[in-house]
């Protein structure tokens, strides 16, 4: 059974911390061997390759992206991004499912589009979920913004309503909207608490382990 996981959604709502922490759990919790995967591909006249493009996993776990220095984890907006098409990342998709069964990916730019649905990922997967991270309120975008950057919108000249990540938030909003829409039984689409829970895909994802 080939599964497909998106984590998406709004800045600051802790999509990476939450992943990163699962990795960590993969790593010196569960033990489970990893490789390091650099990712090869032609793009016109060009044979392009992704160094660290993902960790493949010995129990057929793939987790696209890699640790930075710092320790941090960047996910889609790395791969995909130097991907950079939809022919493209459905490729590396084929790709990597060849060999790994579950297929988890976390972005803030790459995971929300339309061919990174339910129903259109459908041919490929058995089953697709879909973790969103979404602000109810301009409010609490406010609070969450000005939380990380320790200055105010005001302080910085700017107004959040016109912000490019309050307008994603709504975007991504919209997009969940569809995502449920194009579900098949098996597909699961959930809004996740981004004030609780930082262990959330610790537990959500033990059955892959």
């Amino acid at each position: 059974m080939k599964n497909y996981i998106g984590i998406l959604g709004s800045c600051a709502t802790g999509k990476s911390t939450r992943l990163n922490l699962f990795v960590d759990y993969l790593d010196t919790v569960a033990q489970v061997p990893y490789q390091n995967h650099d990712y090869t591909f032609v793009k016109g006249d060009k044979t392009i390759t992704i160094k660290n493009a993902g960790r493949a996993y010995a129990n057929g776990v793939y987790i696209v992206g890699n640790k930075t220095k710092a320790g941090n984890w960047v996910g889609a907006d790395y791969t995909f991004g130097k991907l950079g098409d939809k022919a493209s990342i459905y490729g590396f998709l084929e790709a990597t499912t060849e060999t790994h069964n579950t297929f988890i990916v976390e972005g803030y730019f790459a995971v929300g589009g339309g061919f990174l649905r339910p129903d259109a990922l459908a041919p490929m997967f058995d089953t697709v979920s879909q973790y969103y991270f979404l602000y109810d309120n301009l409010q609490q975008y406010v609070e969450r913004t000005e939380g990380r950057t320790g200055k105010t919108w005001v302080e910085r000249g700017k107004d959040a309503e016109k912000s490019a990540g309050w307008k994603s938030n709504q975007s991504f909003t919209s997009g969940m909207k569809k995502a449920i829409a194009g579900c098949r039984s098996a597909d699961k689409i959930v809004k996740v608490d981004y004030t609780k829970n930082k262990y959330f895909f610790v537990n959500e994802f033990k059955d892959f382990i």
